[in-house]
């Protein structure tokens, strides 16, 4: 049985389901329309309302409620309806989701490598900090509060802001199969880098780096010093690009693989003599055994795993070599790397221009990254490149005085 009642100028609706009572106001005291908010409350309580009749009488309370409570219980329940929706996906299904993802760009070894590197860095730091387990629990807030650990720990600004595009680019992948609504990484503001550029070393320091290195790292500074290629290029480099016949090392490199482009580089004859000692005497014929092997085993691995470890080995040897690798900046007194391995490329130009090797046989060596550029150099024939290679110094020799 069901009846309305008036009270406080209003009517009120009373009736029974399965010996519960139940009661409350309609909001009006106009009959017609308190009998169909009763008669809407008894189907509901039945389990005969439809889910529009159910929002509707939701909306219909919240409107009835002082406007400060009202708009916190609308915050309360669109928060509710969105975790419902989102799927509760891990950090670890989260990469997996955006690896497989179609839209993902094709990416180096060296760069996914990176990203998986500094996404689980945040999965570490979650966990540890907030017991985070799932990508959508990460808000502006906690955004905002990792990117001031990692300051804190002294990165770079240029390195900072790699992070934010990482997680940028991450997140943008991911909205659509995992269901989440929000790109926290989109609030955060990047740093002004101003950079310090990398400094050359001379060349008793890059004779000093090379004789007091041992092993994989004194090949990969000959490496670096003989062809003037990046870190990553020269950490990943494998046999293939090695032509003892022609004495020349041909590969594409990282920054220029999305262009196909490659950099044909004349062998310097310390270098050649390096690579043929780790083959033994019998390197012709073993070479066309490794063509896709890497040259540095143990390097390329590592590298392959953190880049970041690799640079750190061969910042530490510059340390113990007596290079001081670091200045301080001046606004922030915070600490900058001056010198490392990209020195050794800085250092490969320098050396070219002070023995007068004409700057477009220099820039056609290194690779130079403007299109503009490239079309001004390309017809730089080869042997004013292997002419080039020739003013560089033994790194064995004994310094002229």
């Amino acid at each position: 049985m069901a009846n309305l009642y008036p009270r406080n100028n209003v009517l009120w609706y009373c009736f029974y389901h399965k010996n519960d009572r139940y009661r409350g106001s309609t909001g009006t005291n106009n009959r017609a329309k308190a009998t169909k908010v009763m008669n809407d409350r008894i189907a509901e309580i039945r389990g005969s309302g439809s889910a529009n009749d159910l929002f509707d009488r939701l909306l219909k309370q919240l409107e009835m409620l002082p406007e400060k409570d009202s708009e916190k219980l609308r915050t309360n329940f669109i928060a509710a309806l969105r975790e419902t929706h989102i799927k509760k996906v891990t950090f670890k299904e989260a990469w997996e989701i955006f690896k497989a993802t179609p839209k993902k760009k094709e990416q180096s070894k060296h760069t996914e490598g990176d990203y998986n590197s500094v996404w689980f860095k945040l999965a570490d730091w979650c966990k540890e900090k907030h017991k985070i387990e799932y990508i959508h629990e990460i808000d502006e807030a906690i955004a905002l509060q990792y990117l001031s650990y990692l300051w804190g720990t002294h990165i770079s600004p240029r390195r900072y802001n790699q992070y934010i595009i990482a997680f940028r680019y991450i997140y943008k992948l991911l909205k659509t199969p995992t269901g989440i609504t929000e790109n926290p990484w989109l609030a955060m503001d990047k740093k002004d880098q101003d950079t310090i550029s990398k400094k050359p070393l001379g060349i008793k320091e890059i004779k000093t780096i090379f004789s007091k290195a041992k092993d994989e790292l004194k090949i990969l500074l000959a490496i670096g010093g003989y062809t003037g290629l990046r870190l990553g290029d020269c950490c990943l480099m494998k046999w293939a690009s090695v032509d003892f016949e022609k004495m020349i090392i041909t590969l594409e490199p990282l920054k220029l693989r999305h262009r196909r482009k490659e950099v044909v580089i004349p062998m310097h004859p310390f270098l050649a003599n390096l690579l043929k000692a780790l083959l033994g005497d019998n390197y012709n014929q073993i070479l066309p055994c490794l063509t896709n092997e890497y040259i540095l085993p143990n390097i390329s691995s590592d590298y392959l795993k953190n880049a970041s470890e690799v640079t750190d080995v061969v910042q530490e040897h510059f340390i113990k070599c007596g290079i001081k690798t670091q200045v301080k900046r001046k606004e922030e007194g915070r600490a900058q790397a001056v010198y490392g391995f990209h020195s050794l490329r800085h250092s490969f130009v320098t050396i070219l221009a002070e023995n007068n090797v004409a700057e477009s046989v220099a820039m056609k060596l290194v690779g130079h990254s403007s299109i503009a550029v490239h079309r001004i150099y390309q017809h730089v024939r080869s042997e004013h490149k292997e002419n080039a290679i020739a003013q560089l110094p033994t790194l064995d020799s004994e310094d002229k005085e």
